[in-house]
C-alpha cells in the first residue's frame, strides 16, 4: 500500500476539507502539538455503518468520547497493523482513566472481505476496545468521500488477490464531534499520547453547549422530570428516566447521550422475546425520533437510559449531569435527580 504520491495529494485535500492546517505552515499550528492541528474546527461528517457486533451504529452515538477515526482493512500487509499498534501503545501511555475516554474506530475500506467477525478478531488483537465498522461498498465509498479519504483497489504484488491503496492517517474527533487533529502515518505512540492528553485536558473538553431553542427562535426540545431510583452503593449501573418535549414545528431526533457520571451511557428498551420473557436490549441504531409538538417518555419498563459504571451519587437528592444531543436542537443538558420511585 502506498503512503506517498497520490496519497499525499489525498492527505492535502483531506486536511483542507476538515479545516486542518496543512503541514509545513508552522505559524498556523497549535503550539506543542505533534499532529496537524485544526485552526477552525468543523463538525465531523456523521455516518451510519454496521459495527463489528453486527448492529448499525452512527458516529454521533460516540459523542462524549474522543474518537480516533482510521480507515484501513484487515488484509493490510503492514501499514494498518503498524498504525493500530502505535494507537494501542498511545492508549497505554495515557493510562486507563484517560484511555477510557478515547474510542478508536476503524472503518474498513475492504467491505467485501471484512465481515464483522473478521473485524472483531483483527482489532481485538491490538486492543479490546477498538471498534470496527463496515457496510456495503457504496456506503464505504460515500463515507470515505465525505472525509476526503483516497481508496483504490489494486492487484496484490504477490499475486494473492487484491490490495487496497488508501489514505493512511488518524483523525481525532473531540467529544463534541469536531475534528481537532490529523495524525499522519508514522506518528509515534508517545507523540500521539501527548497530543491526546492535551485534547482530553483542554478547557471545555467535557463541556457542552446547551441549546433549548431550535433554529429561528422557535421553541425547541426541552427535557423535564429527570430522575433515577435510589440504589445500594455497590450497584454500578442504573436506569435514567425523563420526559423529552418537542415544542417546535419540525420533528427532531435524539442521536447521542453522554454523562461524566457514567463510564458508558446508552439508550435501552424493554422487550418480550418469543417465549414472553421480559428483557432489555439497546435501542436499534441508538436513536429516538421526537415528533413535532410531541413528547417521548423514558420510563420504567420502557425506553430509558442505561448508565453503566456509575460514579457514586446514590444518596437521595444527589444529581447526575446528562447531555442529550439532537439533530436540530443540538445539545440539551439536564440534571438527573436520585429519588425514590
Amino acid at each position: 500500500m502506498k503512503v506517498g504520491g497520490r496519497l499525499l495529494v489525498a492527505l492535502v485535500v483531506l486536511v483542507g476539507s476538515l479545516g486542518v492546517a496543512a503541514p509545513g505552515r508552522a505559524e498556523e499550528r497549535a503550539p506543542k502539538l505533534h499532529g496537524i492541528a485544526s485552526q477552525s474546527p468543523t463538525r465531523a461528517p456523521d455516518f451510519e455503518l454496521t459495527s463489528q457486533s453486527g448492529q448499525r451504529q452512527r458516529l454521533s452515538a460516540l459523542r462524549g468520547k474522543l474518537v480516533l477515526l482510521y480507515f484501513g482493512y484487515t488484509h493490510c500487509p503492514g501499514i494498518c497493523p503498524t498504525t493500530l499498534t502505535e494507537i494501542a501503545q498511545a492508549l497505554g501511555e495515557l493510562g486507563p482513566q484517560k484511555a477510557r475516554r478515547v474510542q478508536v474506530v476503524m472503518v474498513s475500506v475492504d467491505p467485501e472481505r471484512d465481515a464483522p467477525p473478521r473485524l472483531t478478531a483483527f482489532l481485538t488483537h491490538f486492543h479490546p476496545s477498538f471498534l470496527g465498522m463496515t457496510g456495503t461498498p457504496q456506503e464505504i465509498a460515500a463515507v470515505a468521500a465525505r472525509y476526503g479519504v483516497y481508496v483504490r483497489k489494486t492487484d496484490a504484488t504477490d499475486g494473492s488477490g487484491y490490495a487496497i491503496d488508501h489514505t493512511s492517517i488518524v483523525i481525532a474527533v473531540d467529544a463534541e464531534g469536531f475534528t481537532r487533529l490529523v495524525f499522519p502515518y508514522g506518528t509515534q505512540a508517545r507523540a500521539m499520547a501527548e497530543d491526546l492528553a492535551q485534547l482530553l485536558s483542554a478547557p471545555g473538553a467535557a463541556a457542552s453547549s446547551v441549546r433549548t431553542v431550535a433554529a429561528g427562535g422557535r421553541p425547541g426540545v426541552t427535557v423535564e422530570d429527570s430522575w433515577t431510583p435510589v440504589l445500594p452503593p455497590l450497584v454500578e449501573s442504573s436506569e435514567l428516566y425523563m420526559t423529552i418535549q418537542n415544542a417546535g414545528s419540525e420533528p427532531d431526533r435524539l442521536v447521542a447521550v453522554r454523562s461524566a457520571a457514567c463510564e458508558m451511557l446508552h439508550l435501552y428498551e424493554y422487550h418480550r422475546d418469543a417465549s414472553g420473557a421480559l428483557g432489555m436490549r439497546p435501542v436499534a441504531a441508538g436513536v429516538i425520533d421526537v415528533p413535532a409538538g410531541g413528547r417521548v417518555e423514558l420510563k420504567p419498563g420502557g425506553l430509558h437510559l442505561m448508565c453503566m459504571g456509575r460514579k457514586p451519587a446514590t444518596r437521595p437528592g444527589a444529581t447526575l449531569p446528562v447531555t442529550l444531543t439532537f439533530d436540530r436542537a443540538g445539545d440539551v443538558a439536564t440534571r438527573v435527580t436520585v429519588r425514590k420511585k
